[in-house]
């Protein structure tokens, strides 16, 4: 594939998103907000928290595998990560 020659070019090449970009965006926001509300805190702090312990990347990779989970077995994933 040719690469953006210009700075526009690249500055629009690295602001396309995929289909699959914007789904598993959507997940993880999803997964960030239902675990902060299961466990009563800022949405802030449990992404800031994840991304610290590397959950937020490990759903990102994941992302086949657990978009069809339960919002219990996510919660549970997170809270084992989180607590690990």
């Amino acid at each position: 594939m040719e690469q953006p020659k210009t700075k526009n070019e690249r500055m629009r090449a690295s602001r396309i998103n995929t289909a699959l970009d914007k789904k598993i965006n959507r997940f993880l926001i999803m997964c960030v907000e239902q675990y902060a509300s299961s466990t009563n805190r800022s949405s802030k702090d449990v992404y800031h928290e994840m991304s610290k312990k590397g959950i937020i990347q490990e759903i990102n990779d994941d992302y086949e595998d657990m978009h069809g989970m339960s919002t219990y077995l996510i919660n549970e994933y997170i809270d084992k990560r989180l607590t690990a």
